[in-house]
């Protein structure tokens, strides 16, 4: 789309005649390199390849400790992931000199993944005679994560036919490096959980986790989370006992908490690092981040309600749910802070998050025989995301400039998280007389010598005074310049609905044809190809 179709492919001499030499200039009608590639070159020249192997041995103990009484049972897996990327651009790819690092540049990227996980349970289930039942669970988890990896980059090698690392090249220049890293993240959790059931209509569930991770700082390492569910089976009531069509009626209602983790390890220690300049011919070192040891779980509180009605012999289940999520010290990472504070970034607890809607899922069986099962299912879903508190320490914009094709983001109180913020578009200047800036009366809007003042754009950094044919933005504050002032929230691309609909048809409980569709409307989007291909900039 943004691109000319009539490019050449390979070069041509004074005489017109094809060489086998790629076009792929420096510069050319089309932009300069960075952007803008042969095609052709860099699928026949370059190469770009994945590798990977992955073991996952699961082992499971089961064992009666008192039978029908105590049960335990031990899960254990590893997981071994080892992956290689192997990446080359040359330099008939990119028209730069030979000298440029982006020529012949090499790539070997290697990473080696090994986690641990194991799980032990205690299940008890007293015997407490026909009208009550309990279950206990006591589970024990546990995970240990480590990685590595290896990096190598380097350019200038001699021929684009040497295309391994290890021939000889540069590595000097600041973006070719030879790296490697390791990372080890350990969690611990512990669950305890009562369901309690009488006469198999009134069911209550009331639990709590412990959870442990090493990616906090010793004060907020450990994180407790309480849980209570409970279900009503109306279907199972005395009352219902005539009522032979309604295979399951139930009434649910749940609360409870869950925590989150940061994403990155270490986070909680101060890094130290040498300093890229001298004094007085002795380098030194600087602390290189902020330790983030006050750094809390993310919890997530929810509220649900829901109901069940299956019916015609399970042959319609219709499930629906109302929930009421929220997030409390919503993490956001590499948050931009001032550089007067010696960093750049650092990840934070920023404010809270709530997150409320609906649920609707259909199943249906609309044929049914001794070979044939034919089913339908359709669902839908709502949510609604509002940002309710942000901390005073988070920066509300993300500081772009204003630009044509740029959008700000921001966190306002009452907006979603992922709203869009600019100037309202409000049509075209067809005249210099509608490009006069007036007041909130509508009046125009006269300079201190009573001369005319025409709309300005960005005063006084750019000071470009509208002229017909240009773009109307809403002037907010009716002061006849458009800047920052006017910039308003436009939309977010939360969807008011979403779901899905598809049949399934299977013959014979062994053979299963089936198709699903998505769907999703309501939201705002920002279109970059229209900006991008209409926009009359350069080339494109």
């Amino acid at each position: 789309y943004n691109k000319m179709p009539n490019m050449a492919i390979f070069e041509y001499d004074e005489y017109g005649n094809q060489s086998p030499n790629y076009l792929s200039p420096e510069s050319n009608i089309q932009g300069q390199f960075g952007g803008t590639f042969n095609p052709l070159s860099m699928a026949e020249a370059a190469s770009s390849r994945l590798y990977g192997e992955r073991i996952t041995p699961k082992f499971n103990l089961q064992y009666d400790i008192i039978p029908n009484l105590l049960l335990s049972t031990f899960d254990l897996q590893f997981d071994i992931n080892n992956s290689k990327t192997k990446r080359f651009l040359p330099q008939v790819a990119t028209g730069r000199p030979s000298t440029e690092t982006v020529v012949n540049r090499a790539d070997d990227n290697d990473g080696d993944a090994f986690a641990v996980n194991t799980k032990l349970n205690f299940i008890y289930t007293p015997k407490l005679g026909d009208k009550h039942t309990l279950q206990t669970l006591l589970s024990f988890q546990t995970e240990d994560n480590q990685a590595t990896g290896q990096n190598i980059t380097v350019a200038n090698t001699a021929s684009s036919y040497l295309q391994d690392p290890s021939n000889p090249a540069r590595t000097q220049a600041g973006d070719l490096r030879l790296t490697s890293t390791f990372g080890q993240q350990r969690t611990l959790g512990v669950v305890l959980s009562n369901q309690y059931s009488l006469l198999d209509r009134y069911i209550i569930n009331v639990g709590a986790r412990l959870d442990g991770n090493s990616r906090f700082g010793s004060e907020n390492r450990y994180g407790v989370f309480p849980s209570i569910s409970t279900r009503w089976r109306v279907s199972g009531e005395p009352f219902m006992k005539n009522v032979t069509w309604i295979d399951d009626l139930s009434v649910r209602a749940s609360y409870g908490a869950s925590g989150q983790q940061p994403g990155k390890n270490y986070t909680f220690y101060n890094n130290y690092v040498p300093a890229g300049a001298t004094y007085s011919g002795m380098s030194g070192v600087i602390p290189g981040n902020i330790g983030l040891d006050d750094l809390r779980w993310q919890t997530n509180v929810g509220r649900n309600l829901g109901f069940n009605f299956w019916t015609l012999k399970n042959r319609l289940r219709l499930d629906v749910e109302f929930y009421n999520n929220k997030i409390k010290d919503l993490f956001f990472d590499d948050l931009q802070i001032p550089n007067y504070t010696g960093y750049t970034k650092l990840s934070a607890n920023v404010g809270v998050m709530m997150n409320k809607g609906f649920e609707i899922g259909l199943n249906t069986i609309p044929y049914r025989s001794k070979n044939w099962l034919v089913g339908f299912d359709f669902n839908m879903a709502q949510n609604l995301n509002i940002i309710k508190e942000v901390s005073d320490y988070y920066p509300r914009t993300d500081g772009k400039v204003i630009d044509n094709g740029i959008y700000r983001s921001y966190l306002q109180v009452g907006n979603p998280f992922g709203s869009f913020y600019g100037f309202r578009y409000k049509g075209v200047y067809k005249d210099q007389e509608s490009t006069k800036a007036r007041d909130v009366n509508s009046n125009p809007i006269s300079g201190p010598n009573g001369q005319i003042v025409y709309m300005r754009y960005n005063y006084p950094a750019i000071d470009y005074v509208f002229q017909q044919g240009d773009a109307i933005y809403e002037d907010i504050n009716k002061d006849g310049n458009i800047n920052e002032d006017d910039i308003v929230y436009l939309g977010n691309g939360n969807a008011k609905l979403t779901g899905g609909f598809g049949p399934s048809v299977t013959f014979k409980g062994n053979l299963k044809l089936q198709a699903f569709f998505s769907y999703k409307f309501g939201y705002e989007l920002i279109n970059k190809t229209l900006m991008t291909t209409t926009n009359m900039y350069a080339y494109n």
